[in-house]
């Protein structure tokens, strides 16, 4: 399993990057990694992908050392999209999220 680089900044105190996407897009993982992101937040709640162009994506992910974040839809199981490899998964309940509270 690979090493987290946003959970390794947070945890030594520092601030990661992160962009987001919310489209099939394998170059813009390519480009976010090579401009220095440590992550990108995957947005599949407000679009419409297969469970392959998802699989395909974190593919990318992984071929290009940086973390994905996945939003996964409502209806799509978590367990299926976690099987080609390691990545975080955003809570919406996470005090990190809370705007006001040490931001």
């Amino acid at each position: 399993m690979r090493r987290s680089k946003v959970l390794e900044k947070i945890r030594a105190g520092k601030v990661a990057r992160i962009c987001s996407l919310g489209h099939v897009i394998p170059a813009y993982v390519k480009f976010a990694a090579e401009f220095g992101y440590d992550g990108i937040w995957f947005d599949n709640e407000h679009r419409a992908m297969s469970d392959r162009e998802v699989q395909m994506m974190l593919a990318y992910f992984h071929l290009h050392d940086i973390d994905c974040i996945l939003r996964p839809s409502h209806a799509r199981k978590i367990s299926t999209l976690s099987l080609p490899g390691g990545w975080g998964d955003r809570i919406d309940d996470s005090p990190c999220f809370h705007p006001g509270e040490g931001a």
